[in-house]
């Protein structure tokens, strides 16, 4: 669950003002230009939003989604269509430098047409391109509409363009991938219903990303079965389904998706959140075409079993905070559909084969779980999900396996520095501040503090790293651990590019954020980076260390935790005794 999504409350109509006035203007100057110069300007607008679609996707993916990632699908598709129109127009003024003549009044209201046409493709495009940047709900008094239960689009009958410039412009260019301009991807089956994707993206909780990076999920199986044959569903499970599940002529589809920490795709708070807005399956049809389907809700695995939580309402978020989440999402579709992709945030996920898909209906309902019981009769341990665990003093074992180049000394929750820096005194760093207006450092740095000689200002002062309220940090202080003979340090090495991580009760592995190298002269030397974890003692800088130093690694868990063990790979491990508890 969480908070409940920006409705959207009507607004003065900015977004429609400013794109009448655009396209007047359009026209004024079409009909100033002339009938050649504003048919050779609407066929330059044609051109280049072609190109601009075409090398959208491979130019937001494979470069801006790295940099920019909350800006890049919109940056992606305005910036090289604006680039593109004035240098493709600056050409064909070269290469065509006369106009045609044509009696005054056609050219004048054909030369007013054209110009009104381009204007139409280019303030859709545009609204395409801004519909993806992340704005509220509302943009600017645009947004036709809403999310019911089950992912269903709602039309409030306000709120929409007055000119619906993005409709024209998803429709025109999508019969020109089939036609035309035909590709064997064509964007009417690729890039479906840009002018629904725009308003369906941002209709979210606020701090809520509209993005999702390549390698931020992918699907790792599908199940397909008749609605019809699912005849053991329990009522619980028929009714969270919605009245399409006992209609006949529906199946239930569902895809498996898991889900990683990667930087653009988390929240504001580095959690993950997914309205039914923003998951969508593709289908495709001979009668009706390619639709977007909503789900009916996501199956979220729980222990041994999985349990199934409806779209009943705009209030239901799939939510997670862990380095890795899985969720099962949930659509009931007219038979003769068939599914072709999955989309959310805008980014497009193959299906398996035919052949990977499950068909048995007894595999299809345990793979969707139950309804969840309510919070009343969820169970012992149930207010903060942990297990037997006390808190208490916590000590590290000793080291079961083979020397795999680091052992613990020692643990503690805490995302303190070992020694507070001063940020005159320090370098490559960046920095912020908590809830509390302490200084704390920020995610993406890496940089070292000089010795401090006396005392630090408070406005300077910085002693510990930034995390979300729902994470906490437990600080390990490791050694070296080589071995003494030739055979045993090869060996000790090879173990050394194991992933190093912490593992809890669950078996949820929580890997490195951050470093700190504190030197004997008390310099430190810092790495914080919560979206590319340390993975192996090779990227530490541990073997350069000297007599008098001391070095620390930071993991970065979701509250609540109980954590069992620090751990090398599957070749090393020392045991908590008892288990961190982490509320």
């Amino acid at each position: 669950m969480g908070p409940r999504p920006f409705k959207g409350t009507p607004k003065m109509p900015i977004t429609n003002i400013v794109i009448i006035l655009f396209l007047l203007a359009m026209a004024y100057f079409g009909s100033v230009h002339g009938l050649f110069s504003s048919f050779m300007h609407l066929m330059v607008v044609i051109a280049v939003g072609a190109i601009s679609f075409a090398i959208w996707e491979p130019l937001t993916l494979g470069l801006l989604i790295k940099y920019i990632p909350r800006m890049a699908w919109a940056v992606g598709l305005i910036v090289p269509f604006a680039l593109l129109l004035v240098i493709l127009r600056m050409v064909v003024d070269k290469l065509v430098p006369r106009d045609a003549q044509f009696m005054p009044m056609v050219s004048t209201l054909l030369g007013a047409a054209c110009g009104a046409i381009s204007g139409i493709l280019t303030a859709g495009i545009a609204v395409i391109g801004f519909g993806f940047m992340p704005f509220g709900a509302d943009m600017g008094g645009f947004q036709p509409y809403s999310i019911g239960g089950g992912g269903v689009l709602i039309d409030r009958g306000e709120g929409d363009l007055w000119v619906p410039v993005h409709r024209i412009t998803a429709t025109f260019f999508g019969g020109l991938s089939g036609g035309a301009f035909s590709t064997s991807t064509p964007m009417a089956e690729y890039m479906p219903d840009l002018d629904l994707q725009i308003s369906l993206v941002r209709m979210r909780p606020e701090n809520v990303s509209i993005v999702a990076a390549p390698g931020a999920v992918k699907v790792t199986g599908a199940s397909i079965a008749d609605a019809a044959n699912l005849t053991d569903a329990s009522p619980a499970t028929a009714e969270a389904l919605g009245p399409d599940f006992r209609r006949p002529g529906y199946k239930l589809v569902m895809i498996d998706t898991e889900w990683s920490k990667i930087e653009g795709t988390l929240d504001g708070d580095r959690a993950l959140r997914l309205p039914a807005s923003q998951v969508r399956l593709v289908t495709k049809s001979d009668e009706t075409g390619i639709k977007l389907v909503g789900p009916v809700g996501f199956a979220k695995p729980k222990g041994d079993a999985s349990v199934f939580h409806p779209y009943d309402s705009d209030g239901v978020l799939a939510f997670s905070t862990t380095p890795t989440s899985t969720f099962s999402w949930v659509f009931l579709v007219p038979a003769d559909q068939e599914p072709r992709f999955l989309m959310v945030r805008k980014l497009r996920l193959n299906l398996p084969e035919s052949e990977e898909i499950q068909t048995a209906s007894a595999d299809v309902l345990a793979a969707l779980g139950a309804p969840p019981e309510p919070e009343s009769e969820a169970g012992d341990g149930a207010a903060d999900g942990l297990g037997g665990g006390k808190p208490g003093p916590t000590t590290i074992g000793d080291r079961s396996g083979i020397r795999a180049g680091t052992y613990a000394l020692d643990l503690e929750i805490s995302n303190k520095l070992p020694l507070a820096i001063s940020k005159n005194a320090s370098t490559g760093l960046s920095y912020g501040t908590d809830t509390k207006d302490q200084g704390v450092v920020q995610t993406g740095s890496t940089g070292s503090s000089r010795k401090i000689g006396s005392s630090i200002g408070a406005r300077s002062k910085v002693s510990a790293f930034d995390i979300p309220s729902h994470e906490a940090m437990v600080r390990v202080r490791i050694e070296p651990d080589q071995a003494v003979s030739l055979f045993g340090s090869a060996r000790a090495s090879a173990a050394a590019l194991n992933p190093i991580f912490l593992e809890d009760t669950d078996g949820n592995k929580w890997f490195v954020t951050a470093w700190v190298w504190k030197k004997e002269d008390k310099s430190q030397e810092i790495h914080y980076d919560a979206f590319n974890t340390i993975r192996s003692a090779k990227q530490l800088p541990i073997s350069q260390m000297n007599k008098g130093d001391e070095f620390y690694l930071y993991f970065t868990v979701t509250k609540p935790v109980e954590l069992e063990s620090y751990n090398i790979g599957d070749v090393s491990d020392q045991a908590f005794e008892p288990p961190l508890v982490v509320k």
